[in-house]
């Protein structure tokens, strides 16, 4: 597992979605502090932690490991919380105001938690 190239991946979504690392971190579950480890090379992310960065991006798990050649939203026909509708919207996401977007957190942490209760 290449860890430099899974951050590059990581950032270049990030980027295209206009995600802070502040949102990315809060969204995704993973402290600054084990991002920091992994880009340092301190340690390697499990599965787990890189499913719960590809949720939040909108991508796949397989995509953030392996840097796949398929589309970074192509989740083998899984419908994600964020797909190409969400994603052109998350260039707006910038623009709410603070209660807006805690407004959106929580739906997606809903939506999260409803998705995981029907594994």
């Amino acid at each position: 597992m290449d860890t430099l190239a899974i951050i590059k991946r990581i950032e270049t979504r990030m980027a295209e979605l206009g995600m802070s690392k502040a949102d990315f971190y809060k969204n995704s579950g993973i402290s600054s502090a084990s991002y920091s480890q992994w880009n340092t090379g301190k340690y390697k992310p499990t599965d787990k932690k890189l499913q719960s960065a590809a949720e939040c991006l909108g991508v796949s798990l397989e995509y953030l490991r392996d840097g796949n050649k398929k589309s970074p939203t192509d989740n083998g026909g899984r419908k994600d919380v964020l797909d190409e509708v969400d994603v052109a919207f998350y260039g707006e996401y910038k623009e709410l105001t603070e209660e807006d977007r805690a407004t959106i957190r929580d739906m997606v942490s809903v939506m999260r938690k409803r998705r995981a209760s029907e594994k």
